[in-house]
């Protein structure tokens, strides 16, 4: 009855709503069983590859395309946030030729990285990266979150609240110890992660000094990323088929 009971509204916190203690724990428990069950389908990929002898011939590659708040950070869901837990996310290689087995890389990798890494295991030449984007210094990942028109719908169909707020574009880049988050609305984040893993205080302040980790920050990611193309501004519209529609509808991404 609990889990049934229990609020999975994605939009969850926005309003000033938070899950009781009890809530969360419950909602983290069905993650787990949800990674546990994924985790047992790729058993069975793993399995079917072994017995047919291609195991050990083919790269497998294990990630995701983001995380999820489960009541770290407003909204529950995956949306209008940059936060690690949506942006550390795991990253599984295996190919014996290629890769050592037990081998762990603690540095910096994006996901952007990852085609030109199978390409390397498999020995094709690396082309250039997608778009033709420079790599990005050592030690330094970048990410962007572009203007979520879907999301404020929804706020204000479910919520009836003015999503003003949060009609904002985020890129962000992080170093081993140091985060910052640029808002095309001005209101930027700047995280101490070695003091403040769970990112809960904001260290943004207008009167930053060139010394500060935060400001050598902005200024790479204003050299890679001009705040005039930052995620989602300038960018035409898409239209889509009632088909793609239909789709999105389905998933929860619209009304």
């Amino acid at each position: 009855d609990q889990i049934h009971a229990l609020d999975q509204n994605p939009l969850t916190g926005l309003g000033g709503d938070t899950l009781s203690s009890d809530d969360a724990r419950l909602l983290r428990s069905l993650y787990a069983a949800e990674v546990a069950y994924a985790d047992s389908i790729l058993q069975r990929i793993l399995d079917r590859l072994r017995q047919s002898e291609r195991l050990d011939h083919t790269i497998i590659v294990v990630t995701s395309d983001h995380g999820e708040n489960l009541n770290d950070h407003a909204p529950l869901d995956h949306q209008l946030g940059l936060y690690d837990t949506l942006v550390h996310v795991p990253l599984l290689i295996r190919y014996p030729a290629g890769v050592p087995a037990g081998s762990t890389e603690n540095g910096l990798v994006s996901l952007a990285s990852i085609p030109r890494r199978i390409l390397q295991l498999a020995g094709v030449l690396p082309g250039t990266d997608e778009a033709g984007a420079q790599a990005p210094p050592a030690g330094r990942v970048y990410f962007q979150y572009a203007r979520p028109d879907p999301v404020l719908d929804r706020v204000r169909s479910r919520l009836g609240l003015d999503p003003s707020p949060w009609d904002r574009s985020l890129d962000g880049i992080r170093s081993e110890d140091h985060k910052w988050i640029r808002s095309s609305d001005g209101h930027h984040m700047a995280f101490d992660l070695e003091a403040d893993p769970l990112e809960q205080h904001n260290l943004f302040h207008a009167g930053m000094t060139d010394e500060e980790p935060w400001s050598r920050l902005a200024a790479s990611l204003e050299q890679r990323l001009p705040a005039g193309a930052a995620a989602g501004t300038g960018s035409p519209s898409l239209e889509m088929s009632p088909e793609i529609r239909q789709r999105l509808r389905s998933l929860g991404y619209l009304d």
